[in-house]
């Protein structure tokens, strides 16, 4: 029969698990690289916190940036236009020096209000013009020049599209908005324009090319395809009204500017097609009425965009700070409930520790008071039985 061999050395040999300089650590710094571990699972989410400033700062502060500096063009393009318009009138003896002045005078106020803050917008989204640009280009623009600056214009309101991410705009109803304010609305306005340089040309010499027909029977088409356009955006827009960017305001605007567009367009179509005698003056008065519900029109989706764009960049900032919140108190309710943890056992252990000392001083009637019962109450307990 085998026998167990006894420890008569009365020693136990206790060989430090793990890996490193794991058993060389202490308890303290044993916790703080447990704490940290359990952290990388945080870590994993700031990809998607990275990702959502992204967001807020391409679909959110850029584009409103684009927003108000296409504001801008779109001024200066309907006080050019007005200019071109006045000045070519004055020409043909139809409008006074006075009213060419006037409509001059009128874009040099518009251009000297764009300086500061929207040289801020041009530097931030990185644009290939300034303010300066802008009104360098004004300055040296005689009549006949005015037509190649609009078509800077246009280019340039290109240019803010993109670089705003205006054009990648992810929501159905500021995208819709987007596209009425970034392509629709300034293409319209255009058509408009060019649908009354060849009235007026009709006007003076009561007569139009072939040519100048097929063109102007192009304009008024393509005014017709651009409003419904416009039209079935809106609807769509309005039934994903997610960032709320779609109001009732909008589509009355709207409805009034289509009203003075159809009426304009249909009068222009009557006296093409001498179907009815329309007084130049009467059909100068519905091209004004265009214009002026173009703008207001523009005014409107313009805001409402800019408050669509301005209400997701809200809900994407509470769904930032939600995050961050939820993970910092994550981990501080992970820190707190660790170290309270390592409190419970390093209490404990320091009692053995202070007994054992006191035992080898020669102090044997030192006992450890604990009353849980875990596995440091056995072995405490059998230091006081060793203790006698």
């Amino acid at each position: 029969m085998s026998k167990q061999k006894i420890n008569t050395t009365g020693r136990t040999n206790i060989q430090p698990t793990g890996f490193g300089r794991w058993s060389t650590l202490t308890s303290s710094q044993k916790f703080t690289l447990i704490l940290l571990i359990f952290m990388l699972p945080l870590l994993a989410f700031l990809p998607i916190a990275y990702e959502q400033i992204l967001q807020i700062e391409r679909y959110g502060i850029k584009e409103a940036q684009g927003v108000v500096y296409l504001r801008t063009i779109w001024q200066i393009t309907d006080g050019i236009q007005n200019f071109y318009t006045t000045n070519t009138r004055t020409q043909n003896g139809q409008a006074s020096a006075t009213d060419a002045e006037n409509s001059k005078r009128q874009v040099d106020q518009i251009l000297q209000t764009i300086r500061g803050n929207n040289d801020e917008i041009a530097s931030e989204l990185d644009l290939s013009f300034t303010s300066e640009t802008l009104i360098s280009k004004w300055n040296v623009s005689q009549n006949e020049t005015a037509l190649l600056y609009l078509d800077e214009l246009s280019t340039y309101s290109r240019e803010v599209g993109d670089k705003s991410y205006l054009i990648l705009d992810p929501d159905l109803d500021t995208y819709y908005l987007m596209d009425a304010v970034l392509l629709r609305l300034p293409k319209n306005q255009e058509l408009l324009f060019r649908t009354n340089l060849l009235m007026d040309k009709l006007t003076v010499n009561n007569a139009l090319s072939p040519l100048e027909e097929n063109e102007l029977r192009g304009y008024l088409s393509a005014l017709e395809n651009n409003l419904a356009e416009i039209d079935r955006g809106l609807d769509v827009g309005m039934g994903n009204n997610e960032n709320g960017a779609m109001t009732i305001s909008i589509q009355d605007a709207f409805d009034e500017y289509r009203s003075a567009i159809e009426a304009y367009s249909f009068s222009v179509s009557q006296k093409i097609s001498d179907q009815q005698f329309i007084d130049s003056q009467e059909l100068l008065s519905l091209y004004e009425s265009s214009r002026k519900e173009s703008s207001e029109f523009y005014d409107t989706a313009s805001a409402g965009l800019e408050n669509g764009i301005q209400n997701r960049v809200n809900t994407q900032g509470r769904q930032l700070a939600a995050f961050l919140m939820l993970s910092a108190v994550s981990f501080f309710v992970a820190a707190t409930i660790g170290y309270r943890m390592l409190s419970a056992l390093r209490a404990p252990l320091q009692k053995t520790i202070e007994a054992a000392e006191q035992f080898s001083a020669g102090n044997t009637s030192f006992r450890i008071q604990y009353e849980a019962r875990d596995e440091f109450d056995k072995v405490i307990q059998a230091f006081n039985q060793m203790a006698g």
